[in-house]
């Protein structure tokens, strides 16, 4: 019981950033679900860091079958609102055809960069 709560105020600190306690889990479910959505997280980052292109949910969801498309629109999302993606202004027809939108890398430029 002394590890789970270690492994719960741990958690507490560092603030749940990426698991949306919908369900109210709580203890190891609770630990495992962020570290899941994290890691979740991290593979998507990687991805459009590899590939350099730019992703509907739809077309990342393909890419991490293993991945439900609302964890990956949620990671997406997190990705987006931490300035490490971007949403285009662009859309495109998604997969279940509708209009979908479009999320690509953020790249910061140091101003400097410019003209180099």
């Amino acid at each position: 019981m002394r590890e789970e709560e270690t492994a719960i105020s741990n958690l507490k600190q560092t603030t749940m950033k990426s698991f949306y306690n919908t369900n109210n889990s709580t203890g190891q479910t609770l630990v495992k679900s962020e570290k899941k959505c994290k890691s979740q997280e991290m593979a998507i980052l990687k991805h459009f860091q590899v590939t350099k292109q730019s992703f509907t949910v739809f077309e990342m969801s393909q890419a991490f079958p293993e991945f439900k498309e609302s964890s990956v629109g949620r990671a997406m999302t997190n990705l987006k609102n931490e300035g490490k993606l971007r949403k285009t202004g662009a859309m495109k027809m998604g997969g279940y055809g509708s209009m979908v939108h479009i999320y690509q890398l953020r790249v910061e430029y140091k101003q400097t960069d410019m003209f180099s």
